[in-house]
């Protein structure tokens, strides 16, 4: 039932944007710029910095020798 006013208040919406003024623009604007916020939310992460300097990474490896991996 939830989803079902979600839907209905979707199509409202939508429904108000296509009968303002530059509707059909607005609905095609505001469909590009959600795909285009789902390819960046499902996007994948970039390779670690292998350029890191040796000093941020010393305190960790420290503790690598305390704690072993299993």
């Amino acid at each position: 039932m939830k989803e079902l006013l979600v839907l209905l208040a979707h199509l409202l919406t939508t429904l108000a944007k296509l009968l303002g003024p530059g509707g059909a623009r607005a609905i095609v604007t505001d469909s590009l710029l959600m795909k285009q916020q789902l390819l960046i939310i499902h996007r994948c992460p970039g390779p670690a910095n292998l350029y890191a300097p040796q000093s941020s990474r010393q305190p960790l490896n420290s503790l690598e020798l305390l704690y072993p991996a299993t």
